[in-house]
């Protein structure tokens, strides 16, 4: 959304932030804040840190204004199937797996704020969680926050990858996947015994429980 116009908040303008309350706004603002940098500026201004003011009176070609619109929980659920359903139809082509004997699932987690879909296998072992908004894991490449194997367990643990804000592509492994259970993950460390359904359904479980709490 940066560098096409700056963006109007409600927000009025004050020097600095000091002193100000988390949500500042009124009906007598003599100026409003802008935020985002538009096509007349440098890239180094093209983030939403880049705050300047204007009255809200005045319309320039540089100015514009962002719709929101706040959805219900059935909505982001929706929105969380489309992902899901576009998923599965890009794994399908790519890798034909076949997801007619794959229990897929997916729903809006409250908890961390994303999309999120499931995977278990109605045959054979394969436990997978994935964060379909990359709204946990930033990258493409490490969306799943648990796979779950013979081989043992991935498993994110959420502190660490929070830490990071995301981005754990040049993290080393073991700042930020365990096995579910406190112990080393697959990547680094393959278990002494094969896991079974019953173990990987065990760390499943542990994370849907999580990811369907209410937020505080």
């Amino acid at each position: 959304m940066h560098g096409n116009v700056y963006e109007w908040v409600e927000e009025c303008l004050h020097d600095s932030y000091r002193g100000v309350t988390a949500k500042a706004t009124g009906s007598s603002c003599k100026f409003r804040v802008l935020r985002g940098g538009s096509w007349g500026n440098g890239p180094s201004n093209l983030r939403s840190a880049n705050r300047t003011g204007n009255s809200p009176v005045r319309a320039d070609d540089y100015v514009g204004f962002r719709l929101v619109r706040d959805v219900s929980f059935d909505s982001r659920d929706a929105l969380c199937k489309i992902l899901s359903d576009r998923r599965v139809s890009q794994e399908k082509e790519r890798f034909e797996k076949d997801y007619l004997v794959i229990d897929v699932e997916s729903f809006y987690s409250e908890s961390v704020g994303a999309c999120i879909q499931t995977e278990i296998a109605e045959v054979g072992i394969h436990f997978q969680i994935r964060d379909l908004s990359l709204t946990l894991l930033r990258d493409p490449s490490t969306s799943l926050l648990l796979n779950c194997g013979p081989e043992g367990a991935d498993s994110i643990i959420l502190n660490a990858v929070r830490k990071h804000e995301g981005y754990v592509v040049d993290v080393p492994y073991s700042e930020w996947l365990d096995d579910g259970v406190g112990g080393p993950p697959r990547t680094l460390k393959t278990p002494k015994q094969p896991y079974d359904k019953d173990k990987c359904r065990l760390v499943f479980d542990n994370w849907v429980r999580v990811l369907r709490r209410a937020s505080n």
